[in-house]
């Protein structure tokens, strides 16, 4: 018939927990379609996508999932392929691109997790993130900024400490902010393997989780529950955001929508630990 039943995965990495969750939620929903998945990983390389892209493109699946979209997947070369009679989805926005997208409010997520914070007492925390260049940490920021200036509070450049990805990212990001005067009270990660190296940091410190320090997170990973001290996180809404994409893409696929590119951003919500101090406290942000 022509059809090959077979859905393209393009992973960047395959080293993210929270990628790879998203990864084997799509992967469940593909295969309950009647469909099978071929899962393709540039293997940290960025430079890599686009070719892999082109290969996808070539007649092997019949539509395309990025899970994993980096700054080399520019909006022409997707653009091109979506505008044809090859669907492509993107879990993370593609700048000035065409291209169908469900992502995650991180502005919003932000914003929880800093009001929390504030409403714990906070006045200076910390924001360790992840590469400023990408599209994720514009949003955060925003969101950071907007909980901060609602209280009257200004940004203290020192607290935002740019960090690499993972446990030892998060881990050297805190030892440098641990170290300015006066030392944050609250930290805010980019992800929750940031966090949790953090968090090895302040304890090392011969600093508490959270009396001297409150730790959130972002992603809601299962390891996070499981921590020395269990971590607060703002939670990725991972099964909806792999349903949509799944829907939205196969929608293309079946001809049903045909209209205009669609953008979702899914909210996240608060999942509230002991890392933060709001269980102690009774206090909870909604």
């Amino acid at each position: 018939m022509g059809k090959s039943e077979l859905i393209g995965l393009l992973m960047f990495d395959l080293q993210t927990r929270i990628a790879l969750a998203k990864l084997e939620a799509i992967d469940r929903q593909v295969w309950a379609k009647g469909y099978r998945t071929l899962i393709r990983n540039a293997a940290g390389h960025p430079d890599m996508e686009p070719q892999l892209v082109r290969e996808y493109a070539g007649g092997a699946v019949e539509g395309l999932i990025v899970v994993q979209p980096t700054s080399q997947l520019t909006c022409d070369s997707l653009t091109s392929l979506s505008s044809g009679d090859f669907p492509v989805v993107t879990l993370e926005p593609i700048e000035g691109g065409s291209v169908d997208c469900v992502t995650v409010d991180r502005r919003y997520g932000a914003y929880i997790a800093i009001k929390h914070l504030l409403e714990l007492g906070h006045r200076r925390i910390g924001f360790l993130y992840v590469d400023s260049s990408e599209l994720h940490f514009a949003p955060r920021l925003t969101g950071y900024r907007e909980a901060l200036g609602e209280s009257g509070i200004e940004v203290d450049a020192s607290l935002l400490i740019e960090t690499r990805l993972g446990y030892a990212g998060g881990y050297e990001a805190a030892v440098r902010i641990l170290n300015t005067t006066p030392r944050p009270t609250a930290l805010f990660c980019d992800d929750d393997e940031a966090a949790i190296g953090a968090m090895k940091a302040i304890r090392e410190a011969g600093l508490r989780i959270p009396d001297d320090i409150a730790v959130i997170g972002f992603d809601n990973i299962e390891v996070g529950a499981f921590a020395p001290v269990p971590l607060t996180t703002v939670a990725q809404p991972v099964e909806e955001v792999a349903s949509l994409a799944v829907e939205m893409l196969f929608s293309r696929m079946n001809g049903a929508d045909s209209g205009e590119v669609k953008s979702v951003s899914v909210k996240p919500h608060l999942v509230v630990r002991e890392s933060c101090g709001g269980r102690r406290s009774g206090r909870f942000w909604r």
